[in-house]
């Protein structure tokens, strides 16, 4: 069952991953307001807490960011993350950089919510993109 709130956007984002114990580095290849798919070669067990960062992507993120998150499903492929407070400043940031930006990232574009329809969902018009 579909628990995300808010719409699924499919990036390409080098991401941090830290917990109290180890670190690790991966790619943000699914991001939402509520969460995230991050790609990893290492498994990390659900329900454990860490910290995503992410240190530039493209001249959008101009300083770290860093967003509490805790692991909700995992897989071979990765970890699905939830943040600990819905739609932060930073992930709502990216999100609206992808809406005006028009450019799509190289996944599967059958499940990348279109430019207007993100920026619709965030409030966001093209008119704010200038």
């Amino acid at each position: 069952m579909e628990h995300r709130c808010g719409t699924r956007v499919r990036t390409s984002i080098r991401a941090r991953l830290s917990s109290p114990s180890r670190s690790f580095t991966g790619w943000i290849i699914d991001l939402s307001l509520s969460g995230a798919f991050i790609a990893l070669p290492d498994s990390i067990p659900e329900q454990a807490r860490l910290v995503v960062e992410v240190v530039a992507h493209g001249g959008i993120v101009s300083a770290p960011w860093r967003v509490p998150a805790h692991v909700v499903r995992r897989s071979e492929a990765g970890v699905g993350v939830e943040w600990d407070a819905f739609a932060p400043w930073p992930v709502l940031t990216l999100l609206r950089q992808e809406a005006c930006s028009g450019v799509h990232m190289p996944f599967d574009v059958g499940r990348q919510a279109p430019p207007q329809d993100l920026a619709r969902v965030l409030k966001y018009s093209e008119t704010d993109c200038a």
